[in-house]
This record gives structure tokens, C-alpha cells and sequence, in this order.
């Protein structure tokens, strides 16, 4: 079973959507596999968002490990991503999207194919606005 987890809202964040679209995954699952979509929003000026998530990082900034809620030692690895998204290597988590657009959307995927074994996974993601 996959859930997510969105934090509080304050008036100077972005609105943040997101929904879990494979609720219960297992065995093998191809790179790429779409488990949650998500929509970060925001009318005033900026100059774009962040899009990260608080999980143990696998790596690479956009990618990261879920751990089971069960069985600690069961994970899947996970990216986000977004069509006009790339790695934040200056923090050295999540991605940045770039634009003064009042909203992008992005997706959390499976990071390469891997054997999941049957858990509860929670995949928690927040956003902020990059301001001019």
C-alpha cells in the first residue's frame, strides 16, 4: 500500500497537490512507473518552484528511498520529475522547475525496475516558490 503524506499550508507557500495513483504495488515494476502525480501552484510573481521530498536520498538530488512502514529493510526507490523539471545540485535535493507560471505538475516514479516486496509506503513531497 503506497499513501502520502502533505504538509501545512501558509499564506507565502505554494498550493501543493498531490495523489498516490498505484495504491498497492509489488513484485516487479518497471523504471518509471507512475506512482504518484502532483501539481505545485502559485499565482504571485516567481520565478518557479522546488519539489522535494524529506526521504533518504539515493543519490542523486531528484531521487530518493522509501523505506516500509512493516519491514524497514523492504524500500523503493523513487524520482521526481517534471517535463520542465531538473535536479537541484545547488541544494542538493529535488528538483527546481523554472518558470513564472502559475502552476507545473510533476510526477514521483519508480527509480529503475526493482522487486518491491508487499509494505505500506509513504511518500511524503513538499514544494516552495523560488521568488525573484
Amino acid at each position: 500500500m503506497i499513501s502520502c503524506i502533505i504538509p501545512a499550508r501558509a499564506d507565502d507557500t505554494p498550493q501543493l497537490d498531490f495523489m498516490i495513483t498505484a495504491r498497492s504495488i509489488s513484485g516487479h515494476v518497471s523504471d518509471g512507473f507512475v506512482i504518484g502525480k502532483g501539481r505545485v501552484t502559485y499565482r504571485p510573481s516567481h520565478n518557479g518552484f522546488v519539489v522535494w521530498s524529506n526521504a533518504l536520498s539515493a543519490g542523486t538530488p531528484q531521487t530518493y528511498i522509501i523505506k516500509g512502514q512493516r519491514n524497514s529493510r523492504n524500500h523503493i526507490r523513487v524520482k521526481i520529475e517534471s517535463e520542465n523539471g531538473v535536479p537541484d545540485t545547488e541544494r542538493g535535493t529535488g528538483i527546481l522547475i523554472l518558470t513564472g507560471d502559475d502552476y507545473e505538475s510533476f510526477v514521483v516514479a519508480v527509480d529503475g525496475g526493482q522487486q518491491i516486496s508487499a509494505d505500506k509506503y509513504d511518500v511524503q513531497v513538499n514544494a516552495s516558490v523560488i521568488f525573484p
